[in-house]
C-alpha cells in the first residue's frame, strides 16, 4: 500500500479546506 506525493498532498489540502470552512461556520455561528 504506496500511496504517491500527490495523493497525500490532495487529502492534506481537502482536511485544512474542510477544517477552515468548519471553523468560519463555528466563528459565524457564535458571532451572529
Amino acid at each position: 500500500m504506496n500511496i504517491s506525493f500527490r495523493g497525500w498532498v490532495w487529502l492534506f489540502c481537502i482536511t485544512l479546506s474542510i477544517l477552515f470552512w468548519y471553523g468560519i461556520f463555528i466563528i459565524l455561528k457564535y458571532v451572529l
